[in-house]
């Protein structure tokens, strides 16, 4: 796995040979078929959460019997669990261990957690982190606002790029191609009826965020929150992070958006700062 403009791409699998075989042919190969399978059982189960070996085989089309295999296989190593009474699956606790791992390593959250509180204190609303998976928005950190109806904690979570004001934070500071390559791997499937879902509009809304700075998920994901996000970068000047200010929507409208959105751009630069950009 390697992190890509902020993102993770899942490498070919090749032999230990070292010469590299055409993906087609991994599939005849009954040991990285496997492999393969049981890493989208994980995917699939961290979408749904918990489901049972009939869901499993019926999402994945494989056999009853081989999804319970690989099954079987996870929950002896950690990665999945069963639960006694329903008997459903879901992630087991190795994986949160290789999540936080992950977070271990990310020094970004290291040098944003500080700032973070500060910018909770400066706009009493909830902040978020978040890294550009693939086509999703990992969030790593959240500082929860104390205030009524504050937005809860998103640490885990995955959302949809397109429709997270850090996704498009993100997505605006890339290159064309690769904004090219998430809209024909994801699209922009329809989550509200404020969900941008033109491919016009949304490099348009991209062009709007590189100029001013900032994005606005303006209930694209969810009706009556709004959130604001700025973009985080490293020693190179890449994206590598984006970190948000996420409320109740009426209270992140005019002016309160625009005064949010200024103290959100000086505390990201001075996160970017900190892992050494210009």
């Amino acid at each position: 796995m390697k992190s890509i403009n902020g993102g993770f791409e899942l490498q070919d699998i090749v032999p230990h040979s070292g010469t590299h075989r055409p993906i087609a042919m991994i599939s005849r190969d009954p040991t990285v078929q496997s492999i393969v399978r049981a890493m989208q059982i994980l995917d699939t189960l961290r979408d749904h959460r918990e489901l049972s070996v009939t869901e499993l085989s019926r999402i994945m089309g494989l056999p009853k019997s081989t999804t319970h295999r690989l099954l079987a296989t996870l929950e002896s190593s950690g990665y999945v669990r069963q639960d006694e009474m329903s008997e459903r699956y879901s992630l087991g606790v190795k994986v949160l261990g290789l999540a936080n791992s992950l977070l271990n390593q990310l020094d970004v959250r290291s040098y944003a957690l500080p700032l973070m509180r500060q910018l909770m204190q400066e706009t009493r609303e909830t902040v978020h982190l978040g890294v550009l998976v693939d086509s999703e928005v990992m969030c790593i950190e959240s500082i929860i606002s104390p205030r009524p109806n504050a937005i809860a904690s998103m640490v885990g979570k995955f959302t949809h790029a397109h429709v997270s004001s850090m996704g498009k934070v993100i997505l605006a500071n890339l290159s064309d191609s690769d904004v090219d390559a998430f809209l024909r791997r994801r699209g922009l499937p329809l989550l509200t009826k404020r969900t941008i879902v033109c491919e016009e509009a949304f490099r348009e809304e991209l062009a709007s965020v590189r100029e001013q700075r900032f994005a606005v998920n303006n209930e694209e994901e969810e009706i009556g929150i709004r959130c604001v996000a700025s973009v985080i970068r490293d020693h190179t000047d890449q994206p590598v992070a984006a970190i948000s200010v996420a409320a109740p929507a009426p209270r992140l409208e005019g002016t309160a958006l625009t005064k949010v959105a200024m103290h959100l751009r000086s505390r990201a630069v001075e996160i970017s700062r900190g892992l050494g950009a210009s």
